[in-house]
């Protein structure tokens, strides 16, 4: 497994970071024949489909790896979050107003561009009538990516990775974690879902580092003194942030008259 700067993470690497904080951990030895033999003939417009498999099974296994942990030391969590570890946060997250009893996923999706607001992770539509079951057209959100609950609602991703087949039999589509993550804990588990703001991104090796909008509008030329020459750039295009920039400034001048 390597990490977004290309550097390979280790136990040592691991235990620097989080120091006591960490108690159990596995480090997943990516096996692509293997979730491709797991996820032969199975739809997928988008990336490929073992990759969701993958995903799928690194969360059902960390969620038996805490339930071994908690039989083996006698522990009782009142909560669980399960997120990823490449996320940063722009705000505290207060988790203290969250109701246990629901799931707690973020309103918006962690992507950020030229100051707009994040859209939802809506699920996918689905319908199956013999089963009664129905995701409605972009109503429903939920996340892979930040999931809070009680430890009782969580335990039930044990089984996720399993009913994988099954749910792609009754055309739940599996090459969407936000449609299989819903349709897992919430319609079948009948866990209501809750969403809460929160302001966070992931960071990747190609995250613009430092950003602001004149940045955006008139990006430094190759043969300019660049101040911010540590700082990685968005490819946009330029015509059309510098409309948009002029938009913004015109508003701006006709509020304050």
């Amino acid at each position: 497994k390597w990490d977004s700067e290309g550097g390979l993470i280790t136990e040592t690497l691991l235990r620097s970071i989080y120091e006591d904080f960490l108690v159990e951990f596995s480090i997943n030895k990516y096996n692509r024949n293997f979730f491709m033999e797991e996820s032969k003939n199975i739809f997928s417009p988008v990336l490929p489909i073992e990759r969701f498999y993958s995903l799928y099974w690194n969360m059902s296994n960390s969620v038996k790896m805490l339930n071994r942990y908690c039989e083996k030391n006698k522990i009782e969590y009142e909560s669980v979050l399960i997120t990823r570890p490449d996320l940063i946060f722009y705000d505290i997250v207060d988790l203290s107003v969250c109701d246990r009893k629901k799931i707690s996923v973020p309103t918006h999706g962690g992507n950020f561009l030229f100051g707009e607001k994040p859209k939802p992770y809506f699920a996918c539509y689905y319908k199956n009538v013999e089963r009664g079951e129905l995701i409605p057209w972009n109503t429903v959100v939920f996340s892979d990516q930040f999931i809070y609950s009680s430890f009782d609602n969580i335990i039930k991703l044990l089984t996720l990775y399993e009913n994988l087949s099954f749910y792609n039999k009754i055309g739940v589509p599996v090459c969407h974690p936000e449609t299989v993550l819903y349709y897992h804990l919430s319609l079948s588990n009948k866990i209501p879902v809750n969403t809460i703001d929160i302001v966070y991104e992931i960071l990747r090796s190609t995250t613009v580092k430092v950003s602001n909008e004149l940045l955006l509008a008139f990006p430094p030329q190759k043969d300019s003194l660049d101040i911010h020459s540590n700082t990685k750039q968005v490819n946009l295009p330029v015509r059309s942030l510098f409309i948009r920039y002029l938009k913004r400034v015109a508003k701006t001048i006709l509020n304050q008259n």
